[in-house]
């Protein structure tokens, strides 16, 4: 599925005018039971529940297959997908949040509180840090 029809399906579900009665009410519910309870998106410990438990009502985020991730914002009216080219989910966790924050979808509290996802760390396998990750300046 091309991306660009991934976020067009989450802009619809924040901006249900388009569709039919029935289609917007269960797109409304979706976006509600996901910003009520995040954790059964995607489960202890991942970067989507922790963006969703961070951001509150700003941010809908699930994640995809091989680091694609698609985002509803409400407050914004739209949607947004990317995928990383090699589906590797620490640079997908990085780009999606460094994303949110270039679009002014977090305040200073929660991008601290995302602070591992928006500046995460490499370490060996002896746990020492070895380097760190960071966006290019397109989406810093």
């Amino acid at each position: 599925m091309p991306l660009r029809a991934v976020a067009r399906g989450m802009a619809r579900m924040v901006d249900t005018a388009g569709l039919g009665p029935e289609r917007a009410k269960a797109a409304t519910a979706i976006l509600d039971a996901m910003a009520a309870e995040p954790f059964f998106v995607e489960g202890t410990g991942s970067s989507v529940t922790d963006c969703m438990a961070a951001a509150g009502a700003a941010v809908r985020l699930k994640v995809g297959a091989e680091g694609v991730y698609a985002a509803a914002l409400p407050r914004h009216g739209y949607g947004v997908a990317l995928k990383i080219e090699d589906g590797a989910i620490r640079a997908a966790e990085l780009a999606t949040a460094s994303l949110l924050r270039s679009l002014g979808c977090l305040d200073e509290a929660q991008q601290l509180a995302l602070d591992a996802y928006l500046r995460p760390v490499v370490r060996n396998v002896a746990g020492r840090e070895v380097g760190a990750m960071k966006p290019t300046p397109a989406i810093s």
